[in-house]
């Protein structure tokens, strides 16, 4: 190169941003506490369709249902946190199908996290029911 000729600067690749950031990192103990707020909400749902039949047969405004975190599958028949957690873990180890909600890719993208959790779970049940 001859000293008229200025050399461009070397251009640099710009980073890829990843699809989703984290602010925080899950623990075991708020998945278990997602877990058993999903069974309570179930409950209020169950109890919000009788009064939306009723207010729907009356012509009203029906009231919403509140959405679950976990999928509502791992949520319908379970009776405790241990029981939705045990659900999330089959799902994503038989599971070929991809989650695209944000929340739920967060909470089931993590196996060890969730086997984490489940044993949490368990403990928590095992100090309730001794003595």
């Amino acid at each position: 190169m001859s000293e008229t000729q200025t050399q461009k600067p070397a251009t640099r690749k710009r980073k890829r941003k990843p699809k989703f950031t984290t602010a925080f990192q899950f623990t075991p103990s708020m998945l278990v506490s997602t877990a058993a707020t999903d069974i309570r909400r179930r409950w209020r749902n169950v109890m919000r369709d009788g009064v939306n039949t009723e207010r729907l047969a009356a012509g009203l405004e029906l009231t919403p249902v509140e959405r679950y975190a976990f999928h509502p599958g791992d949520i319908r028949t379970s009776k405790t946190p241990a029981d939705v957690l045990r659900k999330a873990i089959r799902r994503v180890l038989g599971d070929k199908t991809t989650h695209t909600q944000k929340n739920r890719i967060l909470l089931y993208g993590d196996i060890k996290l969730l086997k984490a959790a489940l044993d949490l779970a368990q403990t928590r049940e095992a100090a309730n029911v001794a003595p």
